[in-house]
């Protein structure tokens, strides 16, 4: 997911050189809609690691 991320990430900045170039708020818009996408796709990967290491460090502490 974190690829993802980075990947949008580059798409939203070339939507953003496009935006400007071209002085289009159409750009501009999907600039940063691509852009708060990737931030989204951040804070759930976020999310579901620490989901994960809770589940393991729950597990090694009842010594499973």
């Amino acid at each position: 997911m974190t690829v993802l991320a980075l990947l949008l990430a580059v798409v939203a900045f070339a939507f953003l050189v496009l935006a400007l170039v071209l002085a289009s708020k159409a750009w501009a818009i999907a600039c940063i809609v691509v852009g708060a996408i990737g931030v989204l796709i951040v804070i759930i990967d976020i999310i579901v690691k620490r989901k994960e290491r809770a589940g393991k460090s729950g597990k090694s502490a009842n010594g499973e």
